[in-house]
């Protein structure tokens, strides 16, 4: 089976990753795809089905896809590709606490500085 083409689109809602197909596995037809994110299968899709849109991540996590080809033999099954491994796109907010002594009226709050996913960008403020 050849390797991926990376990622095909890569936004704050979804990533998507796209391979070639993989025509046959030795002797036997490939007849679809495992696919596993972070070691757990998420997905098993036809063999014309050649990519794989995540959209439940979180903000700054890590993330591993690997992708197997099945074969009309189910005791034969290709090893999995070397897997890729992104984080996921956008901000993580800093931990929200509250920091006043409780006697007064007023409310004192404070955050942690947020985590981006991209530390080359800069944060233009914040929305409370």
């Amino acid at each position: 089976m050849n390797n991926f083409d990376l990622f095909s689109e890569r936004e704050n809602t979804h990533v998507k990753i796209e391979w070639r197909p993989a025509a046959s596995y030795g002797e036997v037809a490939v007849v679809g795809y495992k696919i596993y994110v972070n070691n757990s299968l998420s997905a098993v899709l036809r063999q014309d089905q050649l990519s794989y849109t995540l959209t439940h991540g979180k903000a700054c996590d890590n993330y591993t896809v690997h992708v197997q080809a099945l074969s009309n033999d189910k005791n034969i099954v290709s090893p999995m590709l070397r897997g890729v491994s992104f984080v996921w796109p956008g901000v993580k907010p800093g931990a929200f606490r509250r920091v006043d002594d409780g006697q007064s009226g007023n409310i004192t709050v404070a955050w942690e500085h947020p985590q981006l996913e991209d530390e080359t960008e800069k944060l233009l403020g914040y929305k409370v």
